[in-house]
């Protein structure tokens, strides 16, 4: 199918904003993030975000700098919330996981970059419908804590592949789904 256009999720981080005062993040996540979006999109692939700030902003805004579509899966039934750099906002009704769940269904990979406990979920829903799940090294979070391990769990549906650079990433990335 020569016009199929995958869809590539995008999670991490929410932005400082979200965390208590003092949190330190590698600031290299949004930098991973950005040049993550901007790459996807230069695939003439979609880009999908939860629509708020941090990683999610980043890749949003790499997207739709390169040119690509920018889709923001934002939780509860509000338009116009998501950030400023999405061009398509879902707005799935949910609130406390359901949106984590429209996410990651609509998606057919999944980039990882650090993360608190709303990336943990969208991770486990990843993990259960055994799609492609990749990140970069070193970045802190959850994609940090999970390195250490081979397997998430016995069934061993899905790994997390880490890579050392975007460039490796992406290689991987086309290599699984494209």
């Amino acid at each position: 199918m020569k016009n199929k256009k995958y869809q590539i999720a995008i999670i991490g981080y929410a932005g400082l904003e979200e965390y208590p005062v003092g949190t330190k993040i590698k600031p290299e996540v949004f930098d991973y993030a950005y040049e993550l979006g901007k790459l996807v999109a230069q695939q003439g692939w979609s880009v999908i975000t939860g629509g708020k700030s941090g990683v999610m902003e980043a890749a949003n805004r790499g997207c739709k700098e390169a040119g690509g579509i920018s889709i923001g899966v934002v939780t509860g039934d509000k338009r116009f919330t998501a950030n400023d750099y999405v061009d398509v906002e879902v707005l799935p009704g949910m609130f406390n996981c359901g949106e984590e769940m429209a996410l990651i269904t609509m998606c057919d990979a999944v980039i990882m970059l650090g993360g608190g406990m709303g990336t943990l979920q969208e991770l486990t829903i990843v993990y259960r419908q055994a799609k492609p799940i990749f990140s970069i090294r070193n970045l802190g979070g959850w994609s940090e804590r999970l390195e250490q391990f081979s397997e998430l769990d016995e069934r061993d549906k899905a790994r997390i592949d880490y890579s050392e650079s975007t460039a490796e990433l992406l290689q991987k990335l086309i290599s699984a789904i494209g």
